[in-house]
Formats: structure tokens, sequence, C-alpha cells
């Protein structure tokens, strides 16, 4: 199989497959609902010489006329892509409202350690295909022996 074939079935068996199957809260069961962007909390990471800021939103929604809130974990980075006030979609579980998760594509369905090891695992093929690719080509080019 061509390297090429072998990356787009693994990206396809990772959106595909593993990505439906591991979210909580689960995309088959779950329930979703509007929540508004109460405010921003923003967080300040230093390491060495570097500061990354990432601004997470506070969300306010309602479940059966009951008030809830969700702050996402501090590592989540949501980029900056919700202000004040935004209409957000919500994916939580029903019967525990409190589960609950921003219906998104970074946060949801993609988070960044799993981005991460997807990538490591796609490079480890690579590798290993090009190694073995290549394994038939190599020559030894040594002293020739003397007579």
């Amino acid at each position: 199989m061509r390297l090429k074939q072998i990356w787009i079935l693994y990206w396809l068996l990772y959106f595909f497959i593993y990505l439906p199957f591991t979210r909580e809260p689960d995309v088959f069961k779950s329930k979703r609902v509007k929540g508004i962007v109460e405010e921003i909390e923003v967080h300040h990471f230093s390491a060495a010489n570097k500061t990354q800021t990432h601004e997470n939103p506070f969300l306010k929604f309602y479940v059966d006329s009951n008030e809830y809130w969700f702050a996402p974990p501090i590592s989540t980075n949501y980029l900056g892509l919700y202000q004040k006030g935004d209409s957000v979609t919500l994916i939580y579980e029903e019967g525990n409202p409190k589960n609950v998760k921003i219906a998104a594509v970074i946060g949801y369905w993609i988070n960044y350690s799993e981005l991460a090891i997807a990538l490591l695992i796609i490079s480890i093929i690579t590798i290993i295909h090009s190694a073995i690719k290549n394994w038939k080509k190599v020559t030894y080019d040594g002293p020739e022996e003397l007579e």
C-alpha cells in the first residue's frame, strides 16, 4: 500500500470511527441546548521566556428551567473564538446537565492531546514505511577483497 493511501485510510478511520464513539458526553445519546457566554476567563501561562494566553468562555444555560453554568478546563484553548454575549450550542448528557461541553470542532471533536498522538502515530508509520521502501535501494560500496 502506498504511503498516501495509508495516510488517507488512517485519518478516515480516526475521524469516522474513533471520534464519534469516544466523545464525552456521548454524541449519540446527548441533548443539545443553547447557552450564553456570560464572561471570558483569561488565563496566562508562562514557560521560559514565553507567555501564552487562553481565553475561555464562562457559559450559562437552562435545562428544564434550571440554571446551569459551564466553565471549561483551564488547559482548554478556544483560540478566542467566543465573545461575551455570544450564543453557543452545548451538548450535555441526558439526565446529567453538569456533564456538558461546547458542541464545536475545538474542544469537543478535536482536543490537542489526541491530535498530537494522532500526528505522532502517522509520523511513525511514515518513517517505518520510508525505511522499508528505501531498504531495497541500499547497496554496500565497501572495499573489494584483494587477491
